[in-house]
């Protein structure tokens, strides 16, 4: 049987609709069922269930990328607001992305001045005002949370780091010329909306009922909006979804937390070759890393190694991936073996610099690798294939760091500060890798970095963890927190000097996107604990 007009509006009375209320509507016909008259019953039962005082609007979003006129632009938001946008005396905000129609004693207020906003949803947008009036309210019929543009406003107040700005073009209304908007704090992307319902049941922002076919929920703009920007207030991610393959809400945490990095004084980084060794893989690799919020990238061996065999061209391809992924290089690493950190091989080191150099890296992060023939001579061999090293990294502006290595010369916490305390001041800092330390059987907080005094000397912590002499996995890095590597304290402890050095993630060579993921979540999980 087909829906009344006095059927919708009795429904809208049951749910809570009263006259003289300031009411936005997001509507689905298809959802009611069969209405007699269609869209023009459904806003007849809005206009007298409101009554005379008052007012009735609903979204007038246009099509995306084309020119925005007011006065002809269709909607895109349903047969309903559609058909609204037409109504007799129904005035349009003048907006080339989020305009708004209204009908009633304050649609002239509610439009008056969109086009001037600097963002579509600020507390003075038409969104805005009808938040902030008392009898304020949102009604969805037959659409769910996800429709809900009130939600909009409350990023705008708390200013979401994962707002966006576009450009948008509109037909000037008195002149006929196309114009060009910057609408900054513009929302795009999914957003984990739909767990906002038992929010607003519970604390009485919202009724819920149902007309027709359709499910509909009434809610107290200025009270939902005072809950919302609470909520975002005490965890930016509050309405961000943990599905690991949603890309838009990972985009949005990683904006997240290059805000919450922006705030430290170390630089966070992370090792592209984890997600892929491969240099046909960067571009991927990088798009990786951006998810997890890392901007600052380290180029393992493997494929530094390949950018040497293919040279320039290779190179090139690799400057354009970061600058299309807007990262940036801070180090790229180099396997020496042991035997080779002599002042005689210090040529050996040019090309990898001149790749460096050519690539923007600020860091060459050195490690030994067995044997070492003389093991009792290489300290004094190592400092001597340093200091000569040193002038090519300076011309080269790139920073020497050198990596403690399990089963190397640099294996321990001692090794590790005879070096660095025979070396001239500036020669060289240690990339503290504390997995290795653990392997080695050591404490890296207690020997390494506090004993030793090896935190005088750190210039990158890797952020990744393992096991002592016999514990399983002892050759493997493992997650973050369950090994011996005390990375939490060591954190915690560079912080409280305001480390102005890097920190980069690892997972393994080549361990792929799930595990190095997984590493990453474990770390900020870390940092947000401390």
């Amino acid at each position: 049987m087909a829906l009344t007009k006095s059927d919708i509006v009795a429904g809208l009375r049951e749910v809570g609709v009263r006259p003289g209320m300031v009411l936005m509507v997001h509507a689905s016909l298809s959802a009611l069922g069969r209405v007699e008259g269609g869209a023009v019953t459904v806003i007849e039962a809005l206009i007298e269930a409101l009554s005379p005082d008052g007012t009735l609007a609903m979204p007038a979003f246009a099509e995306p990328g084309e020119v925005f006129d007011v006065q002809t632009s269709p909607t895109t938001v349903g047969a309903i607001a559609e058909a609204f946008r037409t109504w007799p005396a129904v005035q349009r905000s003048l907006h080339p992305t989020h305009s708004l129609c209204a009908l009633g004693p304050m649609a002239e207020e509610l439009v008056a001045g969109h086009i001037q906003e600097a963002t579509p949803f600020s507390h003075t947008s038409p969104w805005g005002k009808i938040a902030r009036h008392r009898q304020g309210y949102f009604l969805l019929l037959g659409v769910d949370q996800n429709s809900n543009v009130l939600l909009h406003v409350a990023e705008d107040v708390v200013d979401a780091p994962y707002l966006t700005t576009v450009v948008a073009d509109y037909r000037d209304p008195d002149t006929g010329e196309i114009r060009q908007k910057q609408i900054s704090r513009f929302p795009q992307g999914h957003r984990d909306f739909l767990s906002l319902d038992s929010l607003f049941l519970d604390t009485g922002a919202m009724r819920k009922g149902k007309i027709g076919n359709a499910a509909c929920s009434l809610i107290h703009a200025g009270k939902a909006l005072e809950l919302l920007i609470l909520a975002l207030r005490r965890d930016a991610t509050a309405v961000l979804c943990s599905n690991p393959r949603c890309d838009d809400c990972l985009r949005h945490r990683a904006a997240i937390r290059r805000v919450k990095l922006s705030e430290e004084c170390f630089t966070l980084a992370a090792v592209a070759d984890e997600v892929s060794p491969g240099l046909q893989d960067l571009p991927w690799c990088l798009e990786v890393l951006a998810r997890a919020g890392v901007r600052d990238v380290e180029l393992g061996p493997a494929i530094m190694r390949a950018l040497l065999e293919n040279g320039e061209p290779a190179q090139l391809d690799v400057a354009e991936a970061l600058a299309d992924a807007q990262a940036r290089l801070l180090s790229v690493a180099w396997f020496v073996p042991a035997d080779d950190w002599r002042a005689d091989a210090v040529t050996t080191l040019e090309p990898v610099l001149e790749v460096a150099q050519r690539l923007g890296a600020r860091k060459l992060v050195l490690s030994p690798t067995p044997p070492a023939t003389n093991p009792e001579e290489w300290s004094q061999e190592a400092r001597q294939f340093l200091c000569g090293l040193r002038p090519a990294a300076e011309a080269a502006e790139v920073e020497i760091l050198v990596e403690n290595v399990p089963g190397t010369p640099l294996s321990t916490a001692a090794a590790c500060a005879a070096l660095f305390e025979a070396l001239p001041e500036g020669t060289a800092k240690l990339a503290f890798n504390p997995a290795h330390f653990a392997q080695a059987g050591e404490r890296p907080v207690l020997e390494a970095l506090v004993k030793k005094k090896l935190k005088r000397y750190v210039g990158q912590l890797y952020v990744c963890d393992g096991c002592g002499p016999g514990a399983p996995l002892r050759e493997d890095y493992v997650p973050v927190g369950q090994g011996e590597g005390q990375v939490k304290e060591l954190i915690s402890n560079l912080r409280a000097r305001c480390f102005p050095g890097s920190i980069c993630l690892r997972a393994g060579w080549g361990t792929g996107e799930a595990v190095f993921m997984a590493q990453a979540a474990a770390f900020w999980r870390l940092l947000e604990s401390l």
